[in-house]
């Protein structure tokens, strides 16, 4: 099992939120993952908690989050992931949701 952070289809959801070209590393990287099949198909979708701390690098509105998490699932979908809609709550909620859709070594 592999958790990430974050992948290429981040990126291109942040290019098409930002109404912005992707480039050829991009693309060709977006190729190999759909080609490798090089994540697997489960992703977790974390929502909001319901506000935003600003910082000298998160300068997005709570509102421009969301349309930009709409992003995320849109571009998600297109590439076949099976989404899992981790709803805002305490954190031990949000693990509960998780640890029900994998499975950890022993």
């Amino acid at each position: 099992m592999q958790l990430h952070d974050r992948s290429p289809l981040c990126t291109l959801a942040l290019a098409r939120y930002q109404r912005r070209s992707t480039g050829p590393a991009l693309r060709a990287e977006l190729d190999r993952i759909a080609r490798l099949r090089t994540y697997q198909r489960l992703v977790f979708l974390i929502s909001p908690l319901g506000s935003i701390r600003h910082t000298p690098a998160r300068r997005i509105s709570y509102a421009e989050s969301l349309a930009f998490a709409r992003v995320h699932k849109q571009v998600y979908d297109e590439y076949g992931h099976h989404l899992v809609d981790v709803p805002a709550g305490p954190l031990w909620k949000r693990v509960a949701v998780i640890e029900r859709h994998v499975s950890w070594p022993t």
